[in-house]
């Protein structure tokens, strides 16, 4: 299955840790390169799974591990306990990123930023001269997330070429979408086109309009499953 050019990296940097991980030698074991590891194999689990994945939690778990007094003394027993939990944790979440079982992890990380986008957006409604901006925001979000939505259910019949209008008439067309949330769909794409292109028509949206495009962005498209 082909990957996205976010889960690429992160299945090469997995790959790389996993690569560290096992020519470690637990008898003869760098503590710095070893503590070296830890944080990145942490953080590229956070980074692209969450905290709340289980990847990253029995990773994490490993650091819970009991310990006799006489290996916590003692750096190489340390890692030869965590070690092997560590490398397994990593192995599984690379496997299920090459085998596909990671994809809402990956979609539901992109929301959140979206999500974070929008805030700002409706932060640019305080102040009218910054109405634009706000347009600018709601359409990136909108557009972003919907070709998101439509890569996580069209898979391989995603076509990045085609125009907003074409991928929302193919999500309702595969039943993905119904009729009138399409119809909703374009109508706000078009505040957002206007912004975006600086279009004269723009001036006629109301601060009311702009920020029920924003909502609707925020409880139905970043919502989208």
């Amino acid at each position: 299955m082909a990957l996205s050019g976010d889960e690429t990296k992160v299945a090469d940097e997995l790959s790389r840790l996993l690569k560290i991980g096992l020519e470690f030698r637990p008898d003869s074991i760098d503590p710095i390169e070893f503590n070296q590891f830890q944080t990145l194999g942490e953080n590229i689990l956070e980074l692209g799974f969450g905290v709340n994945s289980v990847f990253y939690k029995r990773f994490s778990s490993s650091y819970d591990m009991v310990l006799m007094p006489y290996e916590l003394n003692d750096p190489r027993l340390v890692s030869k306990k965590r070690l092997p939990v560590q490398i397994g944790s990593l192995q599984a979440a690379l496997n299920a990123l090459n085998r596909g079982l990671t994809k809402d992890l990956f979609y539901e990380r992109e929301m959140i930023v979206f999500s974070d986008l929008l805030d700002q957006a409706y932060n640019f409604l305080e102040n009218e001269s910054t109405y634009l901006a706000a347009g600018v925001y709601g359409r990136i979000v909108l557009e972003t997330a919907v070709r998101e939505f439509a890569k996580l259910k069209l898979q391989e019949n995603y076509n990045s070429q085609m125009k907003f209008n074409q991928l929302i008439v193919k999500l309702r067309n595969e039943g993905f979408i119904q009729q009138t949330f399409e119809e909703r769909l374009k109508s706000y794409y078009t505040i957002g086109s206007d912004a975006a292109h600086n279009s004269p028509d723009f001036k006629n949206y109301s601060k009311r309009d702009l920020k029920d495009f924003l909502t609707f962005t925020k409880d139905n498209v970043l919502t989208l499953k």
